[in-house]
């Protein structure tokens, strides 16, 4: 098989995101390959992935994408362009954060400009598209303007789990880098009771800053 051939394959498979720690993982494609996965990567990046990195673009982020240091090794020719809101939609949590349409709400988030290269990493890191698919949104910036930035967008709803404690605290890094309110991030896991992440104080059922 050529190699423009192996690399149209390899977009076509799944990434699996896990939480700050990412592992990306391929299946089916490698054993019949008879490849291993850093083969099946290098290859990937070589023949997907253009050492061209000019064309840049608006991604928004509300997790732990918002983390700067997390970010400067997922995504090295971002920039960060702002801080604002994604009006009518929440934070939510399926053990890792997505975001879901709520009357009202404002979602606090951070806005990189990324180049495709870094678009490229992200599919991956995200698990797109089973795990994650993407969307184009407005965003609200801090500084009243009003730009459109594309979002990934977790592809489940329904009951929500809770972070674990290291995703909690990448994305509280994260607010705190981007200047956010940490009290919309408290609040958004308020609903999972006391005990399910440190920082809940039982006692005053609120979250200790």
């Amino acid at each position: 098989m050529k190699k423009s051939l192996m690399a149209e394959a390899i977009m076509e498979e799944r990434y699996k995101n896990y939480q700050c720690g990412v592992t990306a993982y391929m299946i089916g494609f490698r054993s019949l390959m008879k490849l291993s996965k850093e083969d099946l990567t290098k290859i990937y990046f070589e023949e997907v992935v253009k050492e061209d990195s000019t064309m840049k673009k608006l991604y928004v982020c509300y997790g732990s994408n918002l983390n700067v240091n997390q970010m400067s090794h997922r995504c090295p020719d971002a920039k960060i362009y702002g801080s604002g809101v994604i009006k009518n939609y929440r934070l939510s949590f399926y053990s890792v954060a997505s975001i879901e349409p709520e009357e009202g709400d404002a979602c606090p988030v951070g806005v990189w400009e990324i180049s495709e290269r870094d678009e490229a990493h992200l599919d991956i890191y995200e698990g797109w598209p089973s795990l994650y698919r993407k969307e184009d949104i407005e965003v609200t910036m801090d500084n009243g303007e009003t730009v459109t930035a594309m979002v990934y967008i977790m592809n489940r709803s329904g009951i929500e789990t809770p972070p674990s404690q290291s995703y909690y605290d990448c994305i509280e890094t994260g607010y705190r880098d981007f200047g956010l309110n940490k009290k919309y991030l408290k609040e958004s896991v308020r609903k999972f009771g006391a005990g399910a992440i440190r920082g809940y104080n039982a006692k005053y059922s609120a979250f200790a800053y």
